[in-house]
């Protein structure tokens, strides 16, 4: 027994052409991408904004910069990729340029935690086996399992607790010492970053050791050529999680892998696999270890706009087994809904053996809008078998308070990601093209399912902004989610509310007041990250561009000279045009045919 010291790729579109007035545009006309009458020595444009009319000697067509393409295509692509495109599209429209990328999301790229992973030190580790005091210790721990274990899963507490005391009392572990010191510091971590009365600075100085320290032992770019061990796995779970609310995503993408594939060479995924003459609280937590790889990988695909392994399928067993296994189980059953309702977003696939089977290049897909249907129908069971069934009296723990909080925004994330194409159809097509103009679309079954999905959709951001602003106090007796995701889904629903200001029809005075109460809850939490009010600023500023749209200021004029073409041409080099396949109707030459320019 060692001595431990205390102290405290994706492709590039070619150039898009794109004609403006004559090809005598003036500087000004041509960085606005507007039409110009090319008059001199003042256009109109010019005259009518007082502006200096500036011309140069250019080609008549202009060559627009190539516009990175984003993973995924339009709304079925990460959070952060849909977040872009509503950008995009509201500078677009209010003639800026928009750079095309996607918005740093909360719990995959946004640097919340302010980490830089350290290069390796030389040594065999033993500097990094340093432990805090027995007393700050224990409360580090007794804050994650308050705190962190009710929402993530990840980690057993019986047999972490029996390995610390052990540790602690100096005896030889059961299991792989230095494995369990790295998790134990990514514990430590957890319970630094969760307390928000801490200032920002301290709170990612401190964690920020303690994480180091775990990085340094565990190892993670050598630990594929060790024996396996389910401690490996839960660590490199831990750390995965971690990682999701720093700027390494792709760190946090690959601890995911490993620890799925380290699982799958321990035969945790199989069912009841290698169980005779072990305890029944180890098979208990071989199964539950694996439905946490299937839910880490979920959560990391869903943020990262990725596909998660359809080939993973979660355990559930019979056995009683503690309440917290059983939460996991249930959040495992919403997450595969919305897997399915994901898939029904992305056209049919076109492998080598599809060409031959029922999901061929002849099968069509089935209309999105009875996919919605079928799984809203799935979402509203789940709800009242199992939300339904966690009591709310006042008088509950906090623990199950927790826990009802948790699973009532997973299942308003799962109905916003469900509904979330009918918003983009209704905010970026419908009134920018002639959709708007058909009535017999409008009137039509498929008009008025996008109208209600749209609706929905907006509805469920409200309600998710409400129970965020209900209850982010930074009291930290009172129960609450981890703030990280509170902001993962006040991100999601401001975003939701942010595409909605582009419909007249769908952005009300009640959406509106869920707007500022959102940008309220965005500014209870600046204090927590510094990267927190750089989200408020960008939503602040697109929001002030959509409103400008709306009520804009006389004799702006910056409206009438942008024409739904150039506005949807702007637009379509982000995926908006794509979703033929979800809303196919029996004619679609409406939605393919443009009035020239």
């Amino acid at each position: 027994m060692d001595t431990y010291s205390e102290s405290p790729g994706p492709d590039v579109p070619s150039k898009k052409k794109l004609k403006i007035g004559n090809g005598n545009a003036c500087e000004l006309c041509r960085s606005r991408k507007v039409k110009c009458d090319g008059m001199r020595p003042a256009c109109s444009n010019c005259k009518k904004k007082r502006n200096e009319c500036i011309y140069k000697a250019v080609s008549s067509v202009l060559h627009q910069e190539p516009v990175q393409s984003i993973p995924g295509i339009g709304y079925s692509g990460s959070p952060g990729t849909f977040a872009g495109e509503v950008k995009a599209a509201i500078d677009a429209k209010y003639g800026g340029v928009s750079s095309g990328s996607s918005i740093a999301m909360p719990m995959s790229d946004a640097p919340l935690f302010e980490l830089r992973l350290p290069g390796r030190r030389p040594g065999d580790g033993q500097a990094d086996k340093v432990l805090p005091p027995r007393r700050q210790a224990d409360h580090l721990l007794s804050i994650f399992w308050r705190c962190i274990q009710p929402v993530d899963y990840m980690v057993d507490e019986k047999r972490l607790c029996r390995s610390y005391e052990m540790l602690f009392e100096g005896r030889d572990l059961e299991i792989d010492e230095r494995v369990f010191i790295s998790t134990l510091n990514i514990v430590f971590a957890f319970a630094i970053q969760v307390q928000e009365s801490i200032a920002a600075a301290e709170r990612n100085e401190v964690a920020g050791t303690y994480f180091e320290r775990a990085w340094n032992l565990l190892r993670p770019e050598s630990v594929l050529w060790e024996p396996p061990s389910l401690e490996v796995v839960e660590c490199l779970l831990l750390m995965s999680r971690y990682l999701q609310c720093t700027n390494n995503s792709h760190q946090a993408w690959m601890a995911v892998g490993s620890a799925i594939r380290i699982a799958q060479s321990l035969g945790i995924h199989l069912p009841k696999a290698s169980e005779a003459g072990i305890s029944s609280d180890l098979a208990h937590w071989r199964q539950h270890l694996w439905n946490c790889c299937v839910f880490a990988d979920m959560s990391v695909s869903w943020v990262q706009g990725r596909t998660a392994m359809m080939s993973l399928v979660s355990q559930h067993t019979a056995r009683r087994s503690p309440p917290f296994r059983d939460d996991l189980i249930h959040t495992l059953e919403l997450h595969e809904i919305v897997h399915h309702s994901i898939i029904a977003q992305t056209p049919v696939g076109g492998g080598l053996a599809e060409r031959f089977g029922p999901h061929g290049s002849c099968q069509k897909k089935e209309s999105y809008c009875n996919s919605v249907l079928q799984h809203e129908a799935c979402l509203n069971q789940w709800e009242k078998v199992r939300l339904k069934g966690i009591p709310s009296e006042e008088g509950d723990d906090n623990e199950t308070k927790m826990k009802r909080l948790s699973l009532q925004l997973r299942l308003l994330h799962a109905r916003i990601l469900l509904f979330r194409p009918m918003v983009a159809r209704c905010c970026f097509m419908q009134n920018n093209a002639p959709v708007a103009a058909d009535a017999q679309f409008e009137s039509s079954y498929m008009g008025h399912m996008i109208q209600y999905g749209a609706f929905q959709c907006i509805l469920n951001a409200q309600r998710m902004v409400a129970l965020l602003d209900k209850n982010c106090s930074v009291n930290e007796s009172a129960y609450s989610i981890p703030w990280w995701s509170r902001i993962f889904y006040l991100h999601m629903a401001g975003t939701i509310l942010l595409a909605a200001m582009q419909s007249t029809s769908l952005f009300t005075e009640a959406v509106s007041d869920s707007w500022q109460q959102t940008l309220s809850v965005f500014k209870k939490h600046e204090h927590l990250s510094l990267y927190i009010p750089q989200y408020t600023a960008l939503f602040q500023s697109l929001a002030r561009k959509a409103s400008h749209m709306r009520h804009p200021p006389e004799h702006s004029g910056f409206m009438e000279e942008l024409s739904d073409t150039q506005f949807h041409d702007t637009f379509l080099e982000f995926g908006f045009h794509n979703d033929s396949f979800l809303f196919d109707e029996p004619d679609e030459t409406w939605f393919n045919s443009f009035p020239a320019s």
